[in-house]
């Protein structure tokens, strides 16, 4: 299952390899930090969140896109970062996740 929401996270896909481990996939703005859903927050520390996050994005990050793999569990699906790397473009990630969730779900993934 693909999701997608360009403007803030991004591509997302939560995939399964062939032994079973569980992965979630994502390509997103280099300094973008998911608002936490569950947690209560204030309207000043969502323009605090914004505001860093899109700073962050331009200056230290100079507008890049990251694609990380995740391998978790159904308790914390995020459990170990598997995969980080660092691209120009939207374009240029989002191809190198469709590629890499590929990859995972017909061979698993090899980290060496």
């Amino acid at each position: 299952m693909t999701v997608e929401d360009p403007r803030s996270r991004g591509t997302r896909q939560r995939l399964t390899d062939p032994a079973g481990h569980s992965y979630i996939v994502q390509a997103a703005r280099s300094g973008y930090v998911e608002w936490p859903t569950y947690a209560r927050q204030g309207v000043l520390s969502w323009a605090a969140h914004s505001g860093g996050g899109w700073l962050a994005h331009r200056l230290w990050f100079r507008g890049g896109w990251s694609v990380v793999v995740w391998q978790g569990d159904a308790i914390a699906p995020k459990r170990r970062t598997m995969v980080k790397r660092r691209y120009r473009g939207q374009a240029e990630a989002v191809a190198a996740m469709n590629e890499l969730a590929g990859t995972i779900e017909r061979s698993g993934l090899s980290t060496g």
